[in-house]
């Protein structure tokens, strides 16, 4: 019994890490040639954009110092601004989402719910709302030379209102991760 407890364990948190709900597209505009990157910068933030920025300042400092470890795994260097190969910026916002869904279009193969097959996207009147909360973080690479962004990134996962501080940083480091590994295999 001793033995199947810490094996349990490890199996939660195996499946746990492995089944990760991150969603990560990107977006190439232009091109770098990666072997030549060796130095990199943040843009510092606008005005403009700091309301598509996380609201929390800790969460920026796990953001940054994340994407930090990871460049820093592969190489590269953070330098001044002047003598940077490409830049980084960052944008994150959480979004509260609600789906409201019909039970009756469960039954529909079953022969059931003819008012449901009429009109697939009707809900009926006190269906269940769900609600849940997407966080989206996106990572654009900039071309020092030209200034043009030349990659964009975003990551998607549903988040909890009660993770822990724990939990967040493993949201943001898999999040980061995706996003990097997607850029660099490019």
């Amino acid at each position: 019994m001793k033995r199947i407890i810490p094996i349990l364990c490890f199996l939660i948190v195996l499946c746990a890490a492995g089944c990760s709900t991150v969603t990560v597209t990107d977006e190439a505009v232009g091109s770098l040639d990666l072997q030549q990157l060796k130095k990199y910068s943040w843009l510092a933030p606008q005005d403009k954009v700091a309301h598509v920025r996380a609201v929390k300042p800790e969460v920026e400092k796990l953001i940054v110092a994340s994407v930090e470890r990871y460049l820093a795994g592969k190489g590269l260097e953070r330098t001044a601004t002047e003598d940077a190969d490409f830049f980084i910026a960052w944008f994150g916002k959480v979004d509260e989402k609600v789906s409201r869904t019909s039970v009756a279009h469960f039954y529909r193969p079953y022969g059931y719910g003819a008012l449901a097959a009429q009109h697939p996207v009707m809900v009926e009147e006190g269906a269940p709302a769900q609600n849940w909360q997407e966080g989206t973080l996106i990572l654009d690479i900039i071309d020092a030379d030209s200034k043009a962004v030349v990659w964009r990134g975003s990551a998607t996962d549903t988040i909890r209102g009660d993770m822990s501080a724990d939990e967040v940083v493993v949201y943001i480091n898999r999040s980061v991760k995706g996003l990097l590994d997607r850029f660099f295999s490019r």
